[in-house]
C-alpha cells in the first residue's frame, strides 16, 4: 500500500455528506488567539478570525472493546466516538486528513465504521506519519492513537509547527509529558488535552501502565463513582485472553461493594475483549421496580 496520501470524501459518519469550510488560517503571525471548548466542540479563535483546518489521528486500525459495565467492538473508538461527532458539526472546523496505518478496505465491501476512508472518502488519508505531518494544510492535530504513542505524535505535530488536542492520558510518563510541554513553549504553538475529568485536591502516587483497566476502566469507575459515591471494597480481575503473551490486561471485571444504606448495593465494571456481539451490552441495571438494558453507546 502507498504511504501517500490518498483524497477522499469529507462527511460525519453514518449522514450525508456536509461541506465544511475555514474563516482563515489558525496560527499565521500574530494571530494565535485563545482556544476554548464550547459544550464539547472546538473552536479555535484568532485574532483574523475564527477557522481552522483539522487533521485526527485516529486509533491505527486498533481493535478492542470498549466497557464500562459497556461494551462495544470498534475501532478507532475514540476518534469517531469523542471527538469525530462534535468536530464535524462545526462550521468552524474542517476534517482534512487522517493518519490511519490500517489496510484500506475494499469500497465495495467494507463495512461503515471500518475505515477512515470509507466514512470521510474525501478527506486526505496517510499511511506515513512523516507525511501527514509534513501537510502544509494542517495547523491543528487530534491525537487519539495508543497512549503508548501519544508523546511521539505530539512531539512530531509540535516540531511541524501544528497545534495539538491529545486524548487522555496526556502521555504515559511525568518525563514524556515535561518534554511535550516544553516543546510547545518553544513552538509557541498551543497543547491541550481533552476528555472530561474530575479535580481531586490531593495527591496520588501511582505507577502508570497500559491494558484496557488503565485505558477504559477509568471511563466506568468514574461514572460509577459520581452516581454512587466512593464503595466500602473493590475486587478485580485482570487477564489476558487474547491468546498473545503478555502481562497487560485486555479483559477486566472489577466489583464494588458499598456499606451502609448501601450495603445491598453491587455494581459489577467489565470489559471483555473475546466476544463476538454486533450489538454490545453497555449498562445492565436490576432493581426491585424494574430493570434498565442498554447497548451501544450515544454519540
Amino acid at each position: 500500500m502507498s504511504s501517500g496520501s490518498t483524497s477522499h470524501g469529507s462527511r460525519s459518519p453514518g449522514s450525508s455528506s456536509h461541506a465544511y469550510g475555514t474563516s482563515g488560517p489558525l496560527g499565521s503571525t500574530g494571530d494565535v488567539g485563545t482556544c476554548s471548548i464550547r459544550g464539547v466542540a472546538l473552536r479555535w479563535e484568532t485574532a483574523g478570525g475564527v477557522g481552522s483546518v483539522l487533521a485526527v489521528v485516529p486509533c491505527c486500525g486498533v481493535r478492542w472493546i470498549n466497557g464500562v459495565i459497556m461494551n462495544s467492538r470498534v475501532r478507532g473508538s475514540s476518534a469517531k466516538i469523542y471527538n469525530l461527532p462534535f468536530i464535524t458539526p462545526n462550521p468552524d472546523l474542517n476534517v482534512y486528513a487522517f493518519l490511519q496505518r490500517a489496510v484500506i478496505p475494499d469500497p465495495k465491501t467494507a463495512t461503515p465504521g471500518s475505515h477512515c476512508t470509507i466514512d470521510f472518502p474525501n478527506t486526505k488519508h496517510y499511511q506515513s506519519a512523516d507525511g501527514f505531518f509534513a501537510g502544509s494544510n494542517i495547523e491543528l492535530v487530534i491525537v487519539c492513537s495508543h497512549p503508548d504513542s501519544h508523546a511521539s505524535f505530539v512531539e512530531k505535530a509540535l516540531r511541524a509547527r501544528k497545534h495539538v488536542v491529545v486524548e487522555k492520558p496526556f502521555t504515559t510518563t511525568t518525563a514524556e509529558a515535561d518534554r511535550v510541554i516544553a516543546i510547545a513553549k518553544e513552538s509557541g504553538k498551543i497543547l491541550t488535552c481533552y476528555q472530561i475529568w474530575m479535580v481531586r485536591n490531593k495527591t496520588i502516587e501511582y505507577t502508570p501502565g497500559e491494558g484496557m483497566t488503565f485505558e477504559l476502566g477509568a471511563h466506568s469507575i468514574d461514572q460509577a463513582l459520581v452516581l454512587f459515591g466512593k464503595p466500602a471494597s473493590v475486587t478485580a480481575f485482570l487477564r489476558s485472553v487474547s491468546g498473545v503473551e503478555s502481562e497487560i490486561d485486555d479483559t477486566f471485571t472489577i466489583i464494588l461493594q458499598y456499606s451502609g444504606e448501601k450495603k445491598n448495593l453491587l455494581i459489577t465494571i467489565k470489559t471483555a475483549i473475546a466476544t463476538l456481539m454486533q450489538d454490545q451490552l453497555k449498562t445492565f441495571v436490576r432493581g426491585t421496580k424494574g430493570s434498565f438494558i442498554k447497548f451501544s453507546t450515544d454519540v
